[in-house]
């Protein structure tokens, strides 16, 4: 793996991908900020997104541009749902 993609929109998803950097060693980038990151299109990642409507956010775009490896998605739902 080379590192740890992600897009959050209230910061929750932000925050695993920082954890998760933290014990795996690996760089975290926010996707929307990608063209700044040192990162080559096709390497192998971790992509974590937010969910919404049964989607990851952002995933499309990530694995169109990276070989995403694993992925993680962050998100809760009300019980019995």
């Amino acid at each position: 793996m080379s590192a740890i993609i992600y897009t959050s929109e209230s910061g929750y998803t932000k925050k695993y991908a920082e954890l998760l950097s933290q014990g795996t060693g690996l760089a975290t980038y926010e996707l929307k900020s990608i063209k700044n990151a040192k990162i080559s299109k096709g390497e192998s990642v971790i992509y974590l997104g937010w969910l919404m409507a049964g989607k990851i956010k952002g995933y499309k775009k990530a694995s169109k541009l990276f070989d995403v490896r694993a992925v993680c998605a962050v998100g809760m739902a009300a019980p019995g749902m």
